[in-house]
């Protein structure tokens, strides 16, 4: 069951919005929309096998045309991954939102392959959470001024939603062990019942890698360059 991943891309958000790859609107009490996102100095993918070249981003490409292709591949998020999700009450009564937990449904060895890679250049009131795929118990963590996971956050927390009211989550799922597939659960409750949604990247689910030392190729997506393009690069760019 193992897979080999042949490739590493990455990116900064001020090239790209959110993509959103998750959107479940439904009789359900609580409705949520998910965007992958890279608030962050830039992101890093893994692709399985070798690249399509072929089909990889022409020059003049952005960061969005190049982590899209690198997902159609299979890609996984490396070190981690990052995703905004709004949730909107659906009931003219308050519903309660009391936990968060990642579901792996599938893990393998940490991916060595080909990097491909976009170098760092140079909020509303935004839930943030944290999810340890390494855990035997991914469940939402607080998340720390300095980035570290800090505890069970609905352990001393709970979201309530008034009719169409929105909640904005920062999710961040993090793995140093495996590569790993997996779903976001959200657990809610109405006058007393619980609930349970599933949120997915698209039909697929999110996959999220621990860091390779190296890996057989290198590319990077030169977005300084006139015009932004695909280019080879070494181990230490």
């Amino acid at each position: 069951m193992s897979t080999t991943i042949g490739a590493v891309i990455g990116a900064a958000v001020d090239f790209f919005g959110p993509r959103t790859v998750e959107k479940i609107i439904s009789s359900k009490p609580v409705s949520f929309s998910a965007a992958s996102t890279d608030q962050r100095e830039g992101w890093t993918a893994a692709l399985p096998g070798q690249p399509d070249m072929q089909n990889a981003p022409g020059a003049g490409s952005n960061c969005t045309e190049t982590y899209d292709w690198a997902k159609r591949q299979g890609a996984a998020d490396v070190n981690q991954s990052e995703l905004l999700l709004a949730a909107q009450g659906q009931r003219s009564r308050a519903i309660a939102i009391t936990n968060m937990r990642a579901k792996i449904v599938r893990k393998y060895p940490i991916p060595k392959g080909t990097r491909v890679m976009r170098p760092s250049a140079g909020e509303g009131d935004v839930i943030a959470i944290g999810l340890d795929l390494d855990s035997q118990n991914p469940i939402a963590q607080s998340i720390g001024d300095s980035g570290n996971f800090q505890g069970a956050y609905f352990n001393k927390n709970y979201v309530t939603l008034a009719e169409y009211e929105i909640a904005t989550f920062r999710i961040i799922a993090k793995a140093q062990k495996y590569c790993y597939e997996w779903e976001l659960v959200v657990d809610v409750l109405e006058d007393g019942k619980e609930a349970t949604v599933i949120v997915r990247d698209g039909a697929q689910p999110f996959r999220t890698t621990g860091p390779s030392n190296s890996y057989n190729k290198y590319y990077e997506w030169a977005w300084y360059a006139t015009p932004p393009n695909l280019i080879t690069t070494s181990p230490d760019s």
